[in-house]
């Protein structure tokens, strides 16, 4: 849907700027904190335990990761293994290393290839990781196959 339009979301244009300014990881923090709905040095300090729980909206991350992927709310729902439309909070925890694992990987795929094809990257079907490293992402030991396979790429072996 992304590459048809042929115009990126605000957030992406942002992440785009932040993976060649600040690095990957952290402009894998800024998109998920900002998808969250929270500022980037609450995440921080929710990732390094300093906060027990960050108050969210699953149901407008949900939103936000569908419009910056170009998918289907209930496809990002799936991805984010997220059910439901209430706020939550602590029980959230899940809901955001889903969104990271997803944010991470495309800064690295997009550090590697470009954001464009980054984004097809991640929603395409690839036979080494049996799915598209979206779905495959938060399948049993999927996250190790798909860092891998960046790995891999990062090394110029496979794409």
């Amino acid at each position: 849907m992304l590459a048809m339009a042929g115009k990126l979301p605000s957030a992406l244009v942002v992440f785009e700027a932040d993976i060649r300014e600040v690095g990957v990881e952290a402009a894998a923090l800024r998109l998920t904190a900002g998808l969250a709905g929270v500022e980037a040095d609450a995440y921080r300090e929710f990732l390094v335990g300093q906060v027990e729980a960050l108050a969210i909206d699953v149901a407008a991350v949900t939103r936000r990761l569908a419009a910056v992927l170009g998918l289907e709310v209930g496809k990002a729902a799936t991805l984010l293994e997220a059910h439901g439309s209430r706020p939550l909070t602590g029980g959230g925890r899940d809901v955001l290393s889903h969104l990271y694992d997803i944010a991470i990987v495309l800064a690295r795929a997009a550090a590697i290839i470009g954001l464009g094809e980054a984004l097809a990257w991640v929603r395409s079907e690839h036979s080494w990781l049996g799915g598209a490293p979206l779905e495959v992402l938060s399948s049993p030991g999927g996250a190790q196959r798909v860092f891998g396979l960046l790995e891999s790429l990062e090394d110029g072996n496979y794409l």
